[in-house]
């Protein structure tokens, strides 16, 4: 068992001394206020710090290093997206990874508008994921007909964020890009005509600062038992 004051937690100024009770569970004393926490608790709550910074760090890169992305990183990111919920656990995705050159740079002329200026970015990053919608389970179909609800959209968003945060754990940037020609991606990557193009994610090294995000404040997002 443990002590500690959870308002104090942070502060640089408290004295840390590690020790074993009876049980041989490690322990930490946590000065001057005390209140006892098992050592699993402060595993998750260290956890949950070490998440949220990992949430205040990604952020969408525009820019990115010529280097490519080591294959045993992809695996780990493509393995996070693997895990990633749904509904009914339908899994309703596929995931083509692209890293031809050529295929990349017409993937992202897909991606881009000359009229619009927009997504001209997306030639410098060396990986693109292109997220394909495939068909859900029964389940999940007929739950979605009955509540009017698409789930496989929702289970894509859900696969996008995780792709996206694991990047980040690796230290690699990434850009969701939703402006694009599906029907040109189909025919470059040999997609069948009857599948959805939803997203394509850019994976790169980022040359971008790190950004102070703009979020809304609580206060204006979060309701306690009532709208």
């Amino acid at each position: 068992m443990m002590r500690l004051d959870r308002k104090n937690f942070d502060k640089d100024n408290h004295s840390v001394v590690e020790k074993q009770n009876r049980f041989s569970l490690n322990c930490i004393i946590f000065a001057p206020r005390l209140h006892i926490y098992t050592s699993t608790q402060l595993q998750n709550y260290t956890q949950m710090i070490n998440f949220l910074e990992l949430v205040k760090k990604r952020q969408s890169d525009r820019a990115y290093l010529d280097k490519p992305v080591e294959k045993e990183k992809l695996e780990k990111i493509l393995e996070a997206g693997r895990l990633a919920p749904s509904a009914c656990n339908a899994q309703p995705w596929k995931f083509i990874v692209v890293t031809d050159p050529e295929k990349r740079m017409k993937i992202a002329d897909a991606c881009s508008s000359r009229a619009l200026g927009m997504n001209h970015f997306s030639k410098q990053a060396p990986v693109q994921l292109v997220l394909v919608e495939e068909k859900a389970n029964f389940t999940s179909k007929f739950g979605g007909f009955v509540k009017q609800i698409h789930y496989p959209h929702l289970d894509l968003g859900i696969v996008a964020s995780h792709i996206c945060l694991a990047a980040a754990d690796e230290g690699v940037g990434s850009c969701m890009m939703g402006w694009l020609n599906e029907k040109k991606i189909r025919s470059i990557l040999d997609i069948p005509g009857n599948k959805k193009v939803v997203l394509v994610i850019l994976l790169g090294y980022s040359t971008q600062i790190q950004r102070e995000k703009k979020r809304k404040s609580i206060d204006e997002i979060v309701g306690w038992d009532h709208y």
